[in-house]
């Protein structure tokens, strides 16, 4: 059973990491430039999570701090830190094949599914009106 303080740790670190997402998107010269808030997050938030993960193999850091900092702020941040540590590990761990594998089929499936998605939506939006 998980204890729910965990969730309490989610939920506060999403909404920081949430509301930082935003506040970079706003910066002047950010905004004005199609996906290049998305990039800094993510890269940003690749570099956060190669330091925390470093430091928390290192340190003895409580479940609640790493649920907090792990799940909520940088998944509310950006996930694609998540998928960065993810390809790594499996990686450092010699799974080759399912860090090839999933690197390819979240970036090439993902892009499709969302290509589907929005087609869906456009030929519902087409008969609707």
């Amino acid at each position: 059973m998980v204890p729910i303080i965990n969730f309490l740790m989610v939920a506060i670190g999403g909404a920081i990491g949430s509301c930082l997402r935003y506040g970079i998107g706003l910066i002047n010269g950010v905004e004005d430039t199609k996906g290049l808030g998305t990039f800094i997050v993510n890269v940003a938030g690749c570099f956060v999570i190669g330091a925390l993960f470093s430091l928390a193999s290192r340190w003895d850091i409580s479940e609640y701090y790493r649920v907090f900092l792990f799940v909520g702020l940088l998944g509310g941040f950006t996930t694609f830190s998540t998928y960065a540590l993810d390809i790594l590990t499996m990686s450092q761990q010699g799974e080759y094949l399912n860090a090839i594998l999933y690197f390819l089929l979240t970036n090439v499936l993902g892009i499709i599914v969302a290509f589907i998605g929005m087609s869906f939506v456009n030929i519902i939006a087409k008969s609707i009106a």
